[in-house]
């Protein structure tokens, strides 16, 4: 098996080959392949969560008892300075692939022991907090610049995630129609598109909604 695996190495050091080079601030094959918004969280916690953790040690060394614990440790109330099971999950998932690829790429791997780890229930949510309409118009209020004001307002009427506002052009704006395609995505200056395949889609305006951008055009 190792002859086929190769030699083994440490998280450190294959995150640091194929993902992230800290020292020349640039991305390896692997870390490249990912969406902007995915190479910056991904990034982000795998020094903060598995590099800080087991960075030195040998990845085939590494079992699922000790993954799951560790995972299960994180998760907890964030006054407690804890994490979701969802953010957890996330973690998981950003780790798996890890191994995945250390696998694929023959180095001194040949099982990824994140697959098989269990996450643990977490304590029912409290309910989520929602803004009031004063509070919306409240905060509009304070945007000076006419971008932010509309930006705010097309959050507000379809429910875009950042980028997807970034991504916004005019040529997708469909005046007859009353409508607007949701076609890109841009994250720190990256066209992309949608983060997921839900994210192309038609949105409806009324047709106040309508005339309020119009103005805002001319």
């Amino acid at each position: 098996q190792r002859d086929i695996a190769g030699d083994p190495t440490t998280l450190d050091g294959f995150w640091k080959q194929h993902y992230w080079n800290e020292e020349q601030q640039q991305y390896g094959d692997e870390l490249a392949t990912k969406r902007p918004s995915t190479r910056r969280d991904m990034k982000s916690t795998m020094h903060k969560v598995w590099l800080a953790r087991f960075g030195t040690r040998k990845m085939d060394s590494l079992k699922t008892g000790e993954i799951q614990r560790f995972l299960a440790d994180l998760i907890g109330p964030r006054e407690e300075g804890k994490v979701s099971r969802q953010t957890a999950l996330k973690f998981k998932t950003y780790f798996s692939s890890v191994f995945s690829a250390a696998i694929r790429l023959e180095c001194g791997v040949t099982h990824n022991p994140v697959r098989a780890v269990k996450v643990t229930a977490e304590e029912p949510e409290k309910p989520r907090t929602h803004l009031t309409p004063e509070q919306a118009v409240a905060i509009e209020q304070k945007l000076t610049d006419p971008r932010h004001r509309m930006a705010w307002r097309f959050n507000l009427w379809a429910g875009n995630r950042c980028g997807e506002i970034r991504g916004w052009r005019w040529r997708n704006v469909f005046w007859d129609s009353a409508t607007i395609l949701v076609t890109d995505s841009v994250w720190e200056g990256n066209s992309t598109p949608p983060k997921t395949k839900k994210g192309y889609r038609k949105v409806v305006l009324t047709p106040k909604q309508m005339a309020e951008l119009k103005k805002y055009r001319d």
